[in-house]
């Protein structure tokens, strides 16, 4: 706010910029459903600035996670507005990850192309949990620099063969942010 104003990328407004919000849990399940897809969704995880990321059930009873992304207008100039196309190259990663690199990534075991929704492995079964958790708790033991030095080698290592796409995000940093989640 400047004078009354709003500050937008452009100049100044007398509107307030859009903004967007998130899909109820509820909405989100109910668009499952209408995939074939029986999940009980449970709390929401971390999934970052653009996604919604939920902890789920499935028919089964096994564990799962969700992540639906859309757009974000963000409404703050200094940080661009994202659209939920970057959800699609999320998955591509993953997918490429796990067949490409000896980093483990959760398999993908759901994923539509023409909604932004991926249905993958939960390795919070397998007691992995995420890199920066460890390090804001400060518990991450001194032995697991070399595990975590020898992940993000072989992010590198793969990124090599990787070719760039566009994004907000280059693809460099994607495949670095997706070594420390």
């Amino acid at each position: 706010m400047l004078n009354g104003n709003y500050v937008t990328s452009v100049g100044l407004s007398a509107f307030a910029p859009p903004t967007s919000s998130p899909m109820p849990a509820e909405e989100l399940q109910a668009l499952l459903r209408t995939r074939g897809l029986h999940l009980k969704l449970g709390n929401m995880l971390k999934g970052g600035i653009v996604s919604q990321v939920y902890s789920a059930v499935d028919a089964r009873g096994n564990s799962v996670v969700v992540k639906h992304t859309q757009d974000v207008v963000s409404g703050f100039p200094a940080m661009p507005n994202l659209s939920h196309k970057s959800h699609y190259v999320d998955t591509a990663l993953l997918r490429y990850l796990e067949t490409n690199s000896a980093v483990r990534v959760p398999h993908v075991m759901n994923a539509f192309e023409d909604s932004p929704i991926t249905v993958m492995e939960d390795l919070r079964q397998s007691g992995f949990r995420l890199v920066s958790d460890i390090t804001a708790a400060g518990t991450a033991p001194v032995h697991a620099a070399l595990s975590t030095g020898r992940s993000l080698a072989l992010i590198q290592l793969a990124l090599g063969e990787h070719a760039e796409f566009i994004t907000a995000e280059s693809s460099r940093e994607l495949f670095y942010d997706r070594g420390f989640e």
